[in-house]
């Protein structure tokens, strides 16, 4: 979660703590009730409910302030919305902060960590780590991913190669994956193939690399 700077002189992205210190930003609507843009890039109906009641529950406990959500943001429509200097209030992002820390987009957060008394150790330290630069804290995590290893038994089976076990390293898997790989039909292409990831960028992070 994260808070656009050319809202607030000093703010915030923790999106059910520090929600709190946005009492005195952002626009006002007819009923003076300070009124919040979300972002959120949620799109199934199962996630934008637990965003509605997130929000709804915050409203309930801040009356004085109205959070307006929208859904489905992608991440060129914020860097857009920021580069035309119209970034909702706070929003959801999923990769690094760098960029957009460079680009003058966040606000710090350190000194409202300390100010709520926000408990850091709350929160998986790697993900803590992640949204830090240059030793400030930009934005808190609301959610993460677990990436597990599926695989085909039969095709195992079929090959007579042992199971993957909790023992396995890179190495094992990458050696494994290319058994599998063959061309089946002869006609000199390969089209079985031993591995597929969905997510690169986490092979370069868990690397060292950026």
């Amino acid at each position: 979660m994260f808070m656009c700077k050319k809202y607030l002189s000093a703010g915030c992205s923790l999106l059910f703590v520090l929600f709190i210190t946005l009492s005195g930003c952002s626009s006002k609507a007819k009923s003076n009730k300070i009124v919040i843009r979300y972002s959120n890039a949620e799109s199934t109906v199962q996630q934008i409910k637990i965003m509605q009641d997130i929000c709804s529950n915050f409203m309930k406990e801040n009356p004085d302030i109205e959070v307006r959500l929208t859904y489905a943001t992608t991440r060129e429509k914020i860097q857009t919305e920021m580069a035309a200097d119209v970034c909702p209030d706070v929003f959801f992002w999923w990769s690094g902060v760098t960029d957009l820390v460079n680009k003058g987009g966040l606000l710090p957060l350190n000194q409202y960590v300390k100010k709520y008394d926000v408990n850091k150790k709350d929160y998986f330290k790697g993900l803590v780590d992640f949204y830090t630069y240059n030793g400030e804290l930009y934005a808190m995590p609301l959610q993460m991913n677990t990436y597990c290893l599926a695989y085909n038994k039969t095709m195992f089976d079929k090959e007579k190669i042992p199971y993957p076990t909790d023992k396995w390293t890179w190495d094992d898997y990458y050696n494994t994956a290319k058994k599998f790989v063959k061309d089946t039909n002869g006609d000199g292409m390969r089209d079985q193939f031993g591995s597929s990831a969905g997510n690169t960028e986490l092979f370069i992070y868990m690397n060292g690399g950026e």
